[in-house]
């Protein structure tokens, strides 16, 4: 997997130890062939006045979901909760704790952020009741797409989340789409094997530099997706790997011609495959029109979100990603994400302004888990 230069900055970094490495005169490794260090952030509810937990709660773990009691009302924060998160360079791991509380990502919340980041979370303890329909208990493991709705009904819990960037989810598995809310049993063996690892490289983490956590990652991600692949009733939804290689890079043409026309005919001509071909690749997605109709409106979202390009107008964005009629365009990204280009715009406008109102330079509480994960999402 391709390294990302990471900074420290933002958490702690604990002392690794280095081993044999070169030593000058004095007996200290020079600083230049240090090799990088794990990059630690944290937040402890105990290390928070009581009237600012909730906030602060909310701020760090609401990087990844909008957090609320059973009834709707703000969580609470009577025992304490925590999450830490460790930056292995392609992918962050995390361990969280807390009482019992929803996770929610809602569709409006979807419209209104871009966090590509699959999660495989290990649950040592607690459990709860997944999308309202299924429980989950100590021991098992589940996997979770930030771009689709998701409840989880958490009861006190802990777990151990690894994330993984959209542009390696097919690392996990080729057929990761499928996979989204989906529980994994702790009763399979081979859920407590990766459970027992993942717990593994928790403990191990602090005593890593980046160059063997990425190591450990490769193989971590390599257990995940052998899983996957080979498990009983879940083997028959992957694609051969010979299918998957052919699918990621139709997957890749198609995100850099989203401005074109793209038809099965020309992906196939292209591709120098049969129709048949392309269609069993994007039966998953409903039809290779579902696809790029979804890809389109979601590159739409991306733009009309970017402080940079607030002055393009509307027609422009929606000529952007391919499509010919604006009318055409807000039809369908209404019907798509529940609001007009327009009213997207203008939140994100109004979202910005009130975090640059909310910025202090000295904290009351840590909020580095939140910058270190949306670092990792954006690449």
């Amino acid at each position: 997997m391709k390294k990302r230069q990471r900074s420290a900055a933002g958490g702690s970094s604990p002392a690794n130890d280095v081993g044999s490495a070169p030593t000058d005169s004095t007996g200290k490794r020079p600083d230049s062939e240090m090799p990088p260090t794990i990059a630690l952030a944290s937040f402890h509810s105990n290390e928070v006045e009581q009237d600012l937990r909730y906030d602060a709660w909310r701020e760090n773990m609401g990087v990844l979901f909008d957090v609320a009691s059973r009834d709707g009302a703000s969580a609470a924060v009577n025992k304490p909760a925590s999450i830490i998160t460790a930056d292995l360079g392609d992918t962050v791991l995390a361990q969280a704790c807390a009482e019992s509380q929803d996770f929610i990502r809602d569709q409006k919340r979807l419209a209104g952020e871009e966090l590509g980041l699959i999660l495989v979370q290990y649950f040592p303890h607690g459990g709860g009741i997944l999308c309202d329909r299924e429980h989950l208990v100590a021991g098992d493991m589940l996997i979770i797409d930030t771009e689709k709705p998701f409840k989880l009904a958490a009861t006190d819990y802990e777990n151990l989340t690894l994330m993984v960037p959209h542009d390696l989810r097919a690392s996990i598995s080729p057929m990761i789409d499928r996979l989204h809310g989906r529980r994994l049993p702790g009763s399979n063996p081979m859920v407590n094997i990766l459970g027992e690892h993942l717990q593994s490289l928790w403990r191990n983490v602090t005593g890593m530099n980046m160059a063997q956590a990425g190591r450990a990652v490769q193989g971590t991600i390599g257990l995940i997706h052998g899983y996957l692949a080979n498990e009983k009733g879940l083997a028959a939804e992957l694609e051969p790997a010979v299918g998957q290689a052919l699918a990621l890079a139709v997957r890749r043409y198609i995100e850099q011609h989203l401005e074109k026309p793209l038809k099965i005919d020309d992906l196939a001509r292209h591709f120098r495959v049969s129709r048949s071909q392309i269609y069993r690749l994007f039966e998953q997605h409903d039809g290779v029109a579902s696809y790029v109709w979804e890809r389109r409106l979601r590159r739409s979202r991306r733009l009309l979100m970017t402080p940079s390009l607030q002055h393009l107008s509307i027609g422009a964005v929606a000529f952007e990603v391919g499509f010919t009629s604006h009318a055409h365009f807000s039809r369908a990204f209404r019907s798509r994400f529940g609001l007009t280009p327009s009213q997207l715009r203008a939140a994100a406008v109004e979202r910005k302004s009130g975090q640059a109102e909310r910025a202090s330079p000295i904290r009351q509480y840590p909020v580095q888990v939140p910058d270190m994960v949306r670092q990792l999402a954006a690449g």
